[in-house]
């Protein structure tokens, strides 16, 4: 497949609320370095030049974005207020929106808690799915730390063979069509759909292997108060 010929478009997730983070307003919006977490993220696709159109879904009760991000970031940034009660749900909204008018499309998912994420990493993933004539895939990381298994939270069942494990980050890249078709059809199952987290797990429930592209520990998910500090870190040392 020609790279010339491709359209990309960036989906960032952005309607959740981070309870976990511990900040009053979600998550997304608290600053980093002075500027809200997803203007960070949103900022990586913009300048990334293999990526044509750049969306954030929302939720519909959402009353920060207008005032805290989009003067930042510019018109060149659609606000899609679908999103729903999971992630999965938000996804799907997203994309049904967008698909009748993105004929031929991939789109990279991504979520706004990931602010760290590099314009050298979203293209690593876009040349290597291509490259590769893969299905889609994902940026991930190799488990370096020993994996314990609990059923109770509290004692150790068994040690898992990290040797086949990768942690899972985003961006994740696929077929916009078919990750939206994948999705409509899983989420009538609440069986089914309660065990989505991200889009990889919904293609591998359809029968599909997503490629894994090595990223980078730099590309944290902010979920707890002391990954904001980390998250700083990350983005002074980009900036050196």
């Amino acid at each position: 497949m020609s790279q010339a010929k491709t359209s990309v478009v960036a989906l960032i997730c952005a309607a959740g609320q981070g309870e976990r983070a511990g900040t009053p307003l979600p998550k997304q919006y608290k600053e980093l370095n002075g500027v809200p977490m997803l203007v960070h993220t949103i900022m990586a696709f913009l300048k990334c030049d293999v990526v044509q159109e750049v969306y954030v879904v929302l939720s519909p009760k959402d009353a920060w974005y207008d005032v805290l991000v989009a003067p930042l970031v510019g018109d060149a940034v659609k606000a899609i207020r679908v999103g729903g009660e999971t992630r999965a749900q938000s996804v799907c909204h997203a994309l049904g929106v967008l698909d009748d008018s993105h004929d031929d499309t991939w789109v990279m998912v991504h979520d706004a808690a990931r602010p760290c994420i590099q314009g050298s990493f979203i293209k690593k993933l876009h040349d290597e799915v291509l490259q590769r004539d893969a299905i889609g895939g994902l940026l991930a990381v190799p488990m370096v730390d020993t994996v314990k298994y609990s059923e109770d939270e509290v004692q150790v069942k068994k040690t898992l063979d990290r040797k086949k494990l990768w942690a899972a980050q985003t961006p994740q890249m696929f077929k916009l069509d078919v990750l939206y078709n994948a999705l409509s059809d899983a989420l009538v199952d609440e069986t089914i759909a309660a065990g989505i987290t991200d889009e990889a797990s919904v293609m591998e429930w359809a029968g599909v292997s997503p490629l894994l592209v090595q990223g980078e520990v730099a590309n944290l998910k902010v979920t707890y108060p002391h990954d904001f500090k980390l998250a700083e870190f990350w983005l002074t040392q980009m900036k050196a």
